[in-house]
């Protein structure tokens, strides 16, 4: 069994890496922290530390997590208890991805290529940026996934995270107006620590719904749905994106050899996806846009309290063997 930080007393507070470069905002690098007991074990305490000091207008910090935000240097302090330990972390380049969405969308700006026709992928990139990007205002205190406690009356930009009633941004906003009947108010606190609120969004939810596919229902595509459409080589839905092997029977993408995952990222287009299925679940994200020449993909992701942007390398992808795919066409037709 892991050790419980309840179960000891700790001496110090380490992190698994010296310094974080990031080469723009919205990439993410991973870090452990760890606390030293006062007989030389570990617990890992990187769901627990929180940010004691630093600039987060360059870099922020969750469960794990170094997010850049904004070009510079700064050394984020986290802190657990009464000890801290510290990470500097330089990001080195500011991109307006918010000015590149609204170019895309208008259709004024370049798009790289896309695996389906031109008015579809803008729809896709409409449906998408609506679920990261609509405000609303809290009609009462509101509890986020992480446990952050939202007063009544906070402007909020995003879907928040759930995979308790999972809905589109109309709808979200209907039952939000309905909140003294809808329920919108209630959250549920899973094992794990986080809550679920009543109405939002999840990683599959998202892609379901910048696909034009139903986000509830019997029809709904979870990672699991969705890794064992794309094993199927006939599967009337989705394709793989790229020359990457399923060995047979596969059940977890561990099993995708990592340089076939890696070469097949440079095929990414905008609006196709990644999924990953791993023994305690799955994940999964919607392309933005492929940087080619520094091998990254942005990417659409619910993972947090709300949807958000991120970039990721080829590397850090094929790490974790993401699986490259998309919709196929006719698939995407069917519900327009």
């Amino acid at each position: 069994m892991p050790l419980a930080v309840s179960d000891c007393e700790l001496s110090g507070l380490l992190a698994s890496k010296a310094q974080i470069i990031l080469e723009t905002n919205t990439c993410v690098d991973y870090v452990d922290i760890i606390g030293v007991t006062g007989d030389g074990r570990y617990v890992n305490l990187s769901d627990a530390v929180e940010v004691a000091a630093g600039d987060e207008e360059i870099a922020s910090y969750r469960n794990g997590r170094i997010y850049g935000v904004g070009e510079g240097m700064t050394e984020l302090r986290l802190r657990y208890g009464s000890l801290e330990v510290g990470i500097p972390v330089t990001v080195n380049a500011y991109f307006d991805f918010e000015a590149m969405i609204e170019a895309m969308l208008s259709g004024e700006g370049e798009v790289s290529p896309c695996s389906v026709p031109g008015p579809q992928m803008q729809a896709v990139m409409s449906r998408a940026y609506e679920m990261y990007s609509v405000e609303w205002v809290t009609k009462d205190a509101f509890i986020l996934n992480d446990g952050t406690k939202v007063g009544k009356g906070t402007t909020l930009r995003g879907l928040p995270y759930t995979q308790k009633n999972r809905c589109t941004v109309r709808e979200f906003l209907s039952y939000h107006d309905k909140w003294e009947t809808s329920g919108f108010y209630t959250f549920e606190l899973r094992d794990n620590g986080c809550y679920w609120c009543e109405y939002g969004i999840d990683c599959t939810g998202l892609i379901c719904w910048a696909w034009n596919l139903p986000v509830n229902g019997r029809n709904t595509f979870g990672t699991s749905k969705l890794w064992d459409e794309i094993k199927d080589a006939n599967s009337s839905k989705f394709e793989k994106v790229g020359a990457y092997t399923i060995p047979a029977n596969a059940t977890l993408s561990q099993s995708v050899n990592q340089a076939e995952l890696y070469a097949s990222y440079g095929q990414l287009n905008v609006g196709d996806a990644v999924v990953q299925r791993r023994d305690n679940g799955g994940h999964a994200r919607l392309v933005l846009t492929n940087i080619r020449a520094s091998e990254k993909v942005s990417f659409y992701e619910a993972h947090g309290n709300f949807p958000e942007i991120v970039t990721f390398s080829y590397d850090q992808l094929a790490y974790d063997h993401y699986c490259p795919f998309t919709i196929k066409t006719d698939f995407y037709n069917q519900y327009n």
